[in-house]
């Protein structure tokens, strides 16, 4: 079983909302780790003229529906969130990516007990050897309000690493 996600036809239109959605299983390769949703394929469906990443599934429920409906967790889960989500962060931060919307949203709670850190679609590869194109302008915000750093509101483009520990913080 696997899920399936497609750009919305609405957003057909706009080349940076194609481009990011694409760019998110273009650095697949780079994110093979028990903590982030693992993307097996990608790519435009001809025949249905759209365009899809195939991703693994994931059965649970995002850390947002579980603060929501619970307010507060147990320090021991809490913790143990944290230190998966930071396991998470600290594999992509060496595979030289930012995520840059690190919130309870982008996080899943499965059934076993491991968290999924999804929404890598605002992601940002930092790789001074490859030839990108930048989708970031400086001085464009991104991200969930209330869990960017205060630098990340202020320039998305010119965030580093430390813009994911920051929102890490939030959470905790």
């Amino acid at each position: 079983k696997v899920a399936i996600k497609t750009v919305t036809p609405k957003n057909l239109k706009s080349n940076v909302l194609v481009k990011r959605f694409m760019n998110m299983a273009s650095m697949a390769w780079r994110l093979n780790h028990p903590y982030i949703v693992q993307i097996y394929d990608t790519g435009i469906s001809r025949e249905f003229q759209m365009h899809y990443v195939v991703m693994e599934l994931i059965e649970g429920e995002t850390l947002r529906e579980v603060l929501n409906r619970q307010k507060k967790l147990p320090v021991e889960t809490t913790c143990k969130i944290i230190s998966h989500l930071a396991s998470a962060l600290s594999f992509a931060h060496r595979q030289n990516i930012i995520h840059r919307d690190v919130n309870p949203s982008n996080i899943i709670l499965t059934k076993n007990d491991y968290i999924k850190l999804i929404g890598l679609a605002l992601s940002k590869v930092i790789d001074p050897n490859e030839q990108r194109i930048d989708l970031t302008m400086k001085g464009q915000a991104m991200g969930t309000m209330g869990y960017i750093a205060p630098e990340q509101a202020k320039s998305a483009a010119e965030v580093d690493f430390r813009a994911d520990i920051y929102s890490m913080g939030v959470i905790f």
